[in-house]
């Protein structure tokens, strides 16, 4: 993940271990801590001073100036999760499983695929500029795009020699997307207009620096 002047970056690893290269601080990690999950995603905050990693639990470890809103750890998830976005207006993020389901901590619900038949698992995701939106990308390359996402097009009517693992955001001018699901790889059920919610106790888990690592901290709320 590229810090905001593209001048560095950070590197994550499934046991929450961190490393900064760059310009790109180092502000903690889960590193030599025990996980329910492994980490699968890092987002940075807007000026670089801090991030969050998920766990694939929905689990968040915020560290330097990224503040913790929620995170689904220690619910019952239908499928896992496998990305995070920041939206940079509010200081909150999304999260978004692999069935398509959005989590939104601290930060406006916009849609998600959770309720439709995917041809195949989403496995990332991205904020639209101005973060009035977001877009997630499935392994064969569809994608899907809400609120003032624009949609340019997808892999998702083509063979591919592998699966998409990954997408990038190129931060075009916003306000000329589509407000719900728009993809190659389309859905066979009308698009979910639900705010996915936590259930009536989440247990949350922030991560509070120390030294170099970070120690989790359960708060049931």
């Amino acid at each position: 993940m590229a810090t905001p002047d593209g001048g560095g970056y950070w590197l994550v690893a499934g046991d929450g271990g961190t490393f900064a290269y760059g310009d790109a601080g180092f502000y903690g990690s889960m590193g030599g801590v025990p996980l329910n999950r492994p980490v699968v995603d890092l987002a940075p905050t807007k000026d670089g001073k801090g991030y969050w990693l998920v766990a694939s639990d929905g689990g968040i470890f915020a560290f330097g100036d990224a503040g913790f809103h929620g995170s689904m750890g220690g619910q019952q998830l239908n499928q896992p999760v496998v990305g995070l976005a920041p939206d940079d207006n509010s200081g909150g993020y999304w999260e978004v499983a692999t069935d398509g389901g959005i989590f939104a901590f601290g930060a406006p619900f916009f849609g998600s695929t959770g309720n439709l038949r995917l041809n195949q698992p989403i496995n990332g995701m991205s904020s639209s500029t101005d973060d009035g939106g977001y877009v997630f990308v499935a392994s064969d390359g569809g994608i899907f795009a809400f609120g003032d996402a624009p949609f340019h097009g997808s892999a998702g009517n083509l063979v591919l020699n592998g699966p998409i693992v990954g997408m990038a955001w190129t931060r075009p001018p916003a306000g000329t997307g589509c407000s719900g699901p728009t993809a190659a790889s389309s859905p066979t059920t009308p698009p979910s207009t639900g705010r996915a919610e936590p259930g009536p106790h989440p247990v949350i888990t922030r991560a509070l620096p120390v030294g170099r690592h970070a120690r989790p901290v359960a708060f049931v709320r």
